[in-house]
């Protein structure tokens, strides 16, 4: 199973991607309804490709996230026809990005159809928690989506035992600089349950570390956009996406050169080599505190003074 979770932030999604093209080239709108009737296209030919593939669509931007496909108690060991990713990957693109995806309607691309409706969006207040609809926020709603995806995820592991399940991100790459954590415990989770998730961005690498690190630990692609690849995103995500976790063992997928593996200091945010974690609840900070701010475990004497010394034994 093949989980999409895709990014709705227009404005960071033009931006980068016209960042990718030079003076005369395709601007940063037009390259993104390229690269969303790509994802359409690949969502279609995953199922096409054999009976048993299935595909599942998860959506997120700032401070909410969505599940489209599958639909809510759906049976994912149920056949499911090329048509269904594609009208919920074109919906989600009218919907959220304002854009149409070519041959959405030989598709049948029906919002109803997807299992998209408006009381399965989860918003996400200051601490992660929902929040009313339409409040707003400007947290990433990255985590939640890879929460639900993982989820997603596991229901598929009891129903369908043996078959290799993977998650595909897809994001412009910025804005997740406040959601270290959450992303690194998401992707932990995914593979101590042996999810592989790849990424493919369109930010520079240095605004992309933490999604670098997700790739990185469950043995991920992370194969950002370039000048080239982004004028053909489709052949991109098939060479970096499309091979099965067992196709992956025989062929030499794209390498993670200089992958950053600092961590984020949980008040700071800033990226640290050297740091004092809580020995409790691990978490990571710049400065010594006696008591940690997350779980206020008072910290232990570190001096070496006050130890009591042990007497050799006659």
């Amino acid at each position: 199973m093949l989980i999409l979770v895709l990014s709705a932030e227009k404005d960071a999604w033009v931006s980068a991607l016209g960042a990718l093209g030079a003076s005369g080239d395709a601007s940063g709108a037009q390259r993104l309804g390229l690269l969303f009737q790509a994802i359409a296209g690949f969502a279609a030919s995953h199922v096409a490709f054999s009976p048993a593939n299935r595909i599942g669509v998860v959506g997120f931007g700032s401070g909410w996230s969505e599940q489209l496909l599958p639909a809510p108690g759906e049976a994912l060991s149920s056949a499911q026809g090329a048509a269904l990713p594609h009208a919920a990957v074109a919906g989600f693109c009218r919907r959220r990005l304002g854009i149409e995806v070519v041959g959405a309607a030989d598709a049948g691309a029906d919002a109803s159809s997807t299992g998209s409706t408006p009381g399965q969006v989860e918003e996400l207040g200051e601490q992660g928690a929902p929040v009313a609809a339409g409040a707003g926020t400007s947290r990433s709603g990255l985590p939640s989506a890879l929460s639900r995806a993982a989820l997603v995820c596991m229901r598929h592991r009891r129903e369908v035992p043996g078959a290799s399940r993977r998650i595909l991100v897809v994001a412009p790459g910025a804005g997740t600089e406040g959601a270290y954590v959450p992303l690194l415990n998401c992707a932990f989770a995914a593979r101590d349950a042996g999810v592989t998730i790849d990424v493919v961005t369109a930010a520079p690498a240095e605004e992309t570390v933490f999604l670098q690190q997700v790739a990185h630990e469950t043995k991920g692609a992370f194969a950002p956009l370039t000048r080239i690849s982004v004028k053909s995103p489709l052949q991109h995500l098939f060479l970096c996406a499309g091979p099965s976790a067992s196709a992956r063992d025989v062929l030499a997928p794209p390498l993670q050169k200089g992958v950053d593996l600092r961590a984020s200091c949980m008040l700071t945010g800033e990226r640290l080599s050297l740091a004092f974690v809580c020995f409790v609840c691990l978490s990571v900070f710049r400065d010594r505190h006696d008591e940690c701010p997350i779980c206020h475990t008072k910290a232990p004497e570190a001096s070496a003074a006050k130890r009591p010394k042990l007497e050799p034994k006659a």
